[in-house]
Order: C-alpha cells, then structure tokens, then sequence
C-alpha cells in the first residue's frame, strides 16, 4: 500500500514538472526575482534615490534593469516619463497583479528586465541643489567613489537629454558604491524609511507628481481595491507623451501659490483674454437671450452648420473678394474643437505634418486618433508624425524641399506660438507643395485680425488654395469668446477626396452627426462682432493687446535677449540660448511670480524658449516689465 502511495505520489510530481506554470506563478517567480535583484544591489538603488530627492528640485524618475551582465539605473527628469513608464509606476503590489494598476504591461517584459519601482521628486536636506539633470550629471561625475569605479571600467556613467544612466558590472561589488550612506542622522533616518520599503516584496502605491493631477489617486488610495471593468483603454490615449500644456502649467502654478501664498502672481502664460467684450456686443447677446423667453422670440435647434445671415457676415466680412460662399463656412464653438471634428473627419490612416513648434492640438489629435504611432525617446517625437521645424534659421518656415509628403498639413498662421506671419512668397510655396503631392492643408487662422503688414489673412488669397485647403478661424482672440465659445470652419466646395467625392459632404455629415450647433446666443453676439460698430469696438481691444505684446518686446529686448513675434501675433517668443525651457519657466516664476509658457511644450522645435502672451491687463503688463527688469539687470 505504501509503495503505491510514492509511486502514486512520484506520477505526481512528474505531472507537477510537466504542468505549464500559471500566470500567477509566472507573475510571482517574476516578482521574486525583482526582488532578489534589489536586495543584492539595494544600497546603490537607495543611495542614488537620496541623491535624487535631496538635490534636484524637479521630478525625476529612478529606474533600474538588468542584462546578463550589468545593471543599468536611470535618472529620468520629469520631462522623459513616458505613458508606460507612468503605467508601470502607478503602482506595484505584489498579492495581487491588476492589469487595472498598470501591471499588465510589466508581466509581459522578459524575465530579466527590472521593472521601472520608483517615482518621487521632492527638494531639500543637505545634498547641493541642483537645477537640472546636467549639472546632477557633473555632480556625480566629481564624485571619488563613481571616479574608481570609472577607471576600474565596471561602471559608465552617459548623460542624454533630460536622462542619466548608470551601467554596473554585477560582478563589480566591492565599491563603496555599494556601501550603505553613513552621513547625518537625517540622512539615515530617511534611509532607514525608504530601506523598509525595499525590504519586502509588498510595494505601495507611489503618486506619480507629473501626470495630470485629476487622474491621481490620493497617496492613502490603494488602486488594487479599485473595481475594473472589462473594457480595455483606448491604446492611443496611452501614447500621449505628456498632460496636455496648459493644465500642466496650472499644476504647477497652483504647486507656487502653495509655497508662496501672499505672492501676486501675474499670468502671462495662457493665451486668455482679460479686457471685456464691448457693450456693443453684450448688450445684443443679452436682447436675444431675454427675447427667449417671450412666445414670439423663443427658438430651439438651429441649424447645425450654423445661423444663415452669421455664415453670410462670415464669408462677407474676413472673405470678401476671395469667393468664400456662405453655404462653404461652417459655425462652431471654437477652432479647438474644429480640429477634433476635422481629425474624425479624416481618420487614422492619413499621414500628418505640423509645423515644430506647434499647438498641441493638432498633435494630440492626431495621436488620439490613431495617426502619430509610437513615440521615440531618443528624437522625442511621434514615430509617423512629419515635423516641420520652422525657427529663426529658416524665417520660420520649413524647407519644403526636404520635407515629405503628407495627405494632411496642419498650418498656422500667425503661428502660436512663435508669433510670425508667413508672408504672400512663403503661403505661395505651402499652397504649391499641397496641390503637387495632393495634400490637404488645414490652416489655422485664429491670430489673423493680428496682423500688421501686409501678410495674407486668409490662405484663400494664395491661387489655388480653395483646391488644397480647409480653414479654421475664431471669435475666442477677435473678441473675447474665449469663454463664449464662436468658431468656424470653411470647407471650399472645390476640394475633393482622392475618388472624387467632395470633403465638403463628408464635413457636413460629421457636423450633423457629431454636433447640434453653436449656442444661438453666442452667433447674436457673432453678428453684433461683424457689424460696423461691433468691428470697430472689437478692434480697438485688438489694438490694445498688440501695445502689451510692444512693451513686452521692449521689456525683453533691453535685457540682451532675442525676442521674436509680437508684431503680427498677440505672444513674444523669447530666446534663452543654451537654457530649457521648463527651467527657465521655473525660474521665471520662482523670481518674478510671473506665469509664462516653455517653448517645448509646443514641441521640440521649442525647446529654449518660452512664449509670453500680450493678454493681459495694462497695469499687469507694466508690473511684469518692471519685475523683469529689476531681477534680471540687477
């Protein structure tokens, strides 16, 4: 009997070795070798966390992976975390894998790769402060201990971009690299606390400081509590590289006012309006907003393309002579959420090109809907997007002969954010380009009442374009919509598909289907814009917005810089050479309270600069001036 049982029990095991592992166990042997990697080298992980934390001021990300034959760390500043970094760093528990926290996508890397297991970006102790990751990168340099291991060739230090990595022999352990830190008391105590969180295989979830702070749970939230569905995310959301610009520069600035709560911050950042909408336009939307509420003025849906005499004074008004037909301009709320229509309008499978820089939306867009591909670390662009970097080199606009061809072109013009208005030669060349490889030009105009000289308005002055081109334009920078919400779209019954349908038909449909028409009191106010006195009154802001964007271009030219824009354009595009721009954001804002924008948020084309916007009030404009020059010809 007892034979049989071991006999039984040998079948037994036999079939145990032969049982292909679960996901759990493959997932837990996984876990158990992660672990083993950052017990062996636990005091170098540590030691370059405190370094981190105590000495830069922005976010960095602290990464480690093995190879067979070397552990390579990475110290990544905010600016370099991708999504699926972001993902794996959500959280990390070790009794249950949720593919809701972000797990999934680790479970599916080799077995000897390290996952990314720690975020965190704070300043202070004791450590030297460090502004960016290159002078952390010298710092490390300099250090005795890293120099030895240097010349024993069993460790290289590279400094790329925004990122530091570390490559170690595993067979090099004897380096006081891997020594525990025995500095101040402070410094243990804290090493003390981040040790017992490497000290078992139960990891915490960690808040991620540079992802959008509506997304984030509050540290005490554990996501593996959280209850999923079944619906898997959309993958192209996960591509986006960054949170969108603008509510990440109000993160940051709310971060400020925490830290300085009696500073008077003065907000040259965003491109919003401030001065009021004359009463010539307001008194006009309030009539017809009262009038609704009689029998004989009330009305319901209007017409999804818009208000007829609206479209009319449209196509009159900003198309004269250039054979816009009122049935060709489509009213919307906004040229912001035209792009989006435009976008479902063309689909995933066409091939983009933006201007670098550029506004955001044209490039979130077109990830989100499918066409820009994967984003690549070592460029820090989108796979299958077409950049066409226009700076000062090139009069701020691209060398269309080596540029590739694309089915659809975003441009804008005067361009956001650089400010400069391509000129009649240079409209001529974009317009020419298209017709010759048989793309279509989406042209923004939203800046176009701006303009100065004698730069074209509208692409429809440049021949041929109405067989090329779709342009968007807005009421948001003519007259304060910014919060009313007034666009529009104009789709020339002359441009066709590749089959020969006609993309006005298409647009039409996407319109009907996907939108009920702008607010009927917004179009009144529209029509109040365009009358003779409402053009007039709304010129005179105008006109008041570009003597902001002179003393801000006077401001920065008499510290020794080189400013671009403000001529054409509402924003001043400032050059700081050799700086980046989210350091020079920060340290504008740390000195001056004053908000501005980082040039590579709009690309990298941007980076080195910062946009300043001429929106703003008198008194605001002048204060600015007077900080700027007090801080910096002090």
């Amino acid at each position: 009997m007892e034979k049989k049982m071991e006999m039984e029990m040998e079948k037994e095991k036999e079939k145990e070795k032969d049982r292909k592992p679960t996901t759990e166990e493959v997932r837990g042997r996984q876990m158990q070798k992660i672990c083993n990697l950052m017990r062996r080298h636990r005091f170098l992980l540590v030691g370059l966390l405190l370094l981190a934390i105590r000495s830069l001021e922005s976010h960095v990300l602290l990464g480690l992976f093995s190879t067979e034959n070397r552990h390579t760390i990475q110290l990544l500043s905010d600016r370099r975390i991708c999504p699926e970094r972001r993902k794996l760093l959500m959280t990390f528990h070790h009794e249950e894998f949720s593919s809701s926290c972000g797990i999934k996508y680790a479970a599916s890397m080799p077995l000897d790769y390290c996952l990314y297991v720690v975020a965190l970006a704070l300043n202070g102790g004791n450590f030297p402060r460090l502004s960016n990751m290159k002078n952390m990168y010298l710092f490390l340099r300099s250090n005795g201990d890293i120099k030895k291991a240097w010349k024993k060739k069993a460790l290289s230090l590279k400094f790329d971009e925004d990122m530091i990595t570390f490559c170690v022999a595993q067979n090099y352990t004897k380096s006081c690299l891997f020594a525990p830190l025995t500095s101040s008391s402070t410094h243990n105590t804290n090493l003390d606390s981040i040790m017992s969180m490497f000290s078992t295989c139960n990891f915490m979830p960690h808040t991620i400081l540079s992802q959008s702070r509506a997304s984030l749970k509050t540290p005490n939230e554990r996501l593996d509590t959280v209850r999923c569905t079944k619906v898997v995310r959309n993958v192209n959301l996960e591509k986006l590289r960054h949170n969108y610009l603008f509510p990440e520069i109000e993160a940051r600035e709310l971060e400020h006012m925490k830290k300085y709560p009696d500073a008077n911050i003065i907000r040259l950042g965003i491109g919003d309006t401030t001065e009021p909408i004359p009463d010539i336009i307001t008194s006009n939307m309030a009539e017809y907003a009262l009038a609704l509420s009689t029998r004989k003025g009330y009305k319901g849906y209007g017409a999804e393309q818009g208000n007829k005499a609206l479209r009319k004074a449209i196509a009159e008004s900003f198309y004269k002579d250039l054979g816009v037909k009122d049935a060709e301009v489509f009213v919307s709320d906004g040229s912001q959420c035209d792009i989006s229509r435009l976008q479902l309008l063309l689909g995933s499978s066409v091939s983009v090109a933006v201007q670098d820089p550029n506004f955001p939306a044209y490039m979130d867009s077109s990830v989100i809907i499918g066409q820009a591909g994967d984003f690549l670390d070592e460029t820090l662009k989108y796979k299958n997007i077409e950049y066409m970097t226009c700076g000062p080199h090139n009069n701020f606009f691209p060398d269309l002969s080596t540029t590739s061809r694309t089915d659809i072109i975003f441009f804008c013009s005067p361009n956001n954010p650089t400010g400069h208005a391509a000129s009649r030669e240079q409209l001529t060349q974009l317009v020419e380009f298209a017709r010759k490889n048989g793309s279509i030009i989406v042209y923004d105009s939203a800046y176009s009442v701006y303009i100065t000289d004698e730069s074209p308005r509208s692409i429809y002055e440049i021949p041929g374009a109405r067989e090329c081109a779709i342009e968007i334009s807005s009421f948001s920078k003519i007259a304060g919509f910014t919060g009313v919400r007034l666009g529009w779209t104009v789709v020339p019954d002359e441009l066709y598909y590749a089959n020969k349908v006609p993309v006005i038909n298409d647009f039409d449909r996407i319109v009907c289907t996907c939108f009920n028409g702008a607010s009927s009191i917004a179009q009144a106010g529209g029509l109040a814009c365009l009358s003779p006195d409402g053009f007039k009154a709304v010129t005179s802001v105008v006109d008041y917005y570009m003597e902001n964007a002179k003393i801000l271009v006077e401001t920065f030219s008499s510290l020794g810089l080189v400013v671009y824009g403000g001529v054409n354009a509402p924003y001043v595009w400032v050059h700081f050479p050799g700086s980046r721009s989210w350091d020079k954001f920060s340290e504008i804002l740390k000195k001056t309270h004053i908000i501005t924008v980082p040039g590579s948020g709009f690309g990298p084309g941007g980076e080195g600069y910062i946009r300043v916007t001429a929106f703003g009030q008198r008194e605001n404009i002048l204060e600015a001036s007077k900080r700027l020059r007090t801080i910096y010809l002090s």
